[in-house]
């Protein structure tokens, strides 16, 4: 597994703010990788990876050790992520955040920014050959700080692997 985790490399690590003020986001973590590892032996690279141990509520400055979102580290496992389809992908996170029981003001600066991150996202989910969704509890699996992440409008993960570019890129999103 060493090797693979040095494989799996940081390419970028993108965030796009829905609204100023209403503390949500999408992040991207998108790491490349050599030859064609199973989707298994990636999601178990990338819950490796020092950037994914991250609890998106502060600006990152270093890996936050044993955290993932509001997650502990430790109740992340490969099994923890299910394949699902791109239509499943794409109907939670075009209706993340601004579904009326979730946004009932319907704030247009919250819309007009969910509208570019729809258009950010749709093409990473529609490229991708494999999709994964985080379908790990919370009940159990938090650790102490882990109700400010996802507290308002939940917390959604989705890894998506493109094996033609040979990227997995982890679309997460939050609020705090």
């Amino acid at each position: 597994m060493a090797k693979l985790e040095q494989a799996l490399r940081l390419i970028d690590d993108p965030q796009v703010h829905l609204a100023d003020g209403m503390y949500s986001f999408c992040f991207l973590l998108k790491f490349g990788f050599d030859g064609q590892p199973s989707a298994a032996a990636l999601i178990e690279a990338m819950l490796q990876q020092p950037r994914y141990h991250d609890m998106f509520i502060t600006t990152w400055t270093g890996p936050q050790e044993g955290v993932h979102g509001p997650y502990r580290l430790e109740a992340l496992t490969v099994q923890g992520f299910r394949a699902c389809s791109a239509a499943e992908a794409l109907h939670v996170l075009h209706d993340w955040p601004t579904a009326p029981d979730i946004n009932p003001l319907r704030i247009p600066e919250m819309l007009l920014s969910h509208e570019i991150a729809r258009a950010w996202l749709s093409p990473l989910i529609l490229g991708a050959d494999e999709l994964y969704r985080l379908v790990v509890p919370r009940e159990g699996n938090e650790h102490a700080c882990g109700w400010i992440s996802g507290f308002g409008f939940g917390f959604h993960e989705f890894i998506a692997i493109n094996r033609r570019d040979n990227v997995l890129v982890a679309i997460i999103a939050t609020d705090d």
